[in-house]
């Protein structure tokens, strides 16, 4: 009621507050620690009767959270989820930065049971991407901000070029070039329904390939190849080379 005073306990001492006209009333503590609190409140009149007491525990949690983990993709996709981890009952926001200034947020990702996060997110533009992470607990600490790289890359890659020419041994070296981070696959075929596929051959720092095949008889072989890049876009097919062994 008002004209009451309220005597708050807390942490070994009291506290008085005044009830004002419209029935509210608050008091700053400074008795209060780290983790559970039990706080009693008694309302006294002006006569000096004192109410029923009621009690309250209350958690003061001052500890900011981990710094979350955000982790870094390669993606050839723009649509990606993701994701990380941070410490159990936080939420998560996001600032997302890239290629022409672009910026964006986003908030309140929830973090799984197992402290892990996850969220669906379209980026704009192949390129790449800075994701960092901020957690936040149930009582407003915030952590130390985390980061990530998302690299996003939806271009093919230029079919691999070969080398086609004659050769007088069965086990020949075949070569070529190709964009550079990326590997090469070969399909050749021949005589008899003969077909071999080579595949991830690793195309060096100056953009060149080669690999060793021993084909079965002489004759004339036709080889078309494929490239990959780094996130598994692949290029068209290669224009078909013929190779002759004689």
């Amino acid at each position: 009621d008002a004209l009451n005073t309220v005597r708050v306990s807390v942490g070994g001492a009291a506290y008085d507050a005044d009830v004002a006209n419209d029935l509210s009333w608050s008091i700053q503590v400074n008795t209060v620690v780290e983790g559970p609190n039990t706080v009693t409140a008694v309302a006294i009149d002006p006569a000096g009767n004192s109410s029923t007491t009621t009690s309250e525990l209350i958690t003061i949690d001052s500890t900011d959270p981990s710094t979350p983990v955000v982790n870094s993709d390669e993606r050839n996709q723009r649509t990606v989820a993701i994701g990380g981890s941070s410490d159990v009952g936080t939420t998560i926001s996001l600032t997302i930065s890239g290629p022409n200034n672009f910026s964006a947020t986003v908030s309140n990702i929830a973090v799984s049971s197992g402290g892990l996060w996850s969220n669906s997110y379209t980026f704009p533009t192949d390129g790449t991407f800075t994701v960092s992470a901020i957690a936040r607990d149930s009582a407003g600490n915030e952590s130390a901000s985390g980061s990530g790289t998302v690299f996003i890359d939806t271009e093919k890659p230029n079919p691999p070029a070969i080398n086609g020419g004659r050769f007088n041994l069965r086990t020949i070296t075949l070569n070529g070039t190709s964009d550079l981070n990326s590997t090469v696959s070969l399909t050749i075929t021949g005589a008899n329904s003969f077909s071999q596929t080579l595949s991830q051959i690793p195309v060096n720092s100056d953009g060149d390939w080669t690999v060793s095949l021993t084909l079965p008889s002489d004759g004339t072989y036709s080889i078309t190849g494929l490239s990959y890049d780094s996130v598994s876009n692949v290029s068209d097919p290669s224009s078909a080379v013929a190779i002759t062994i004689d």
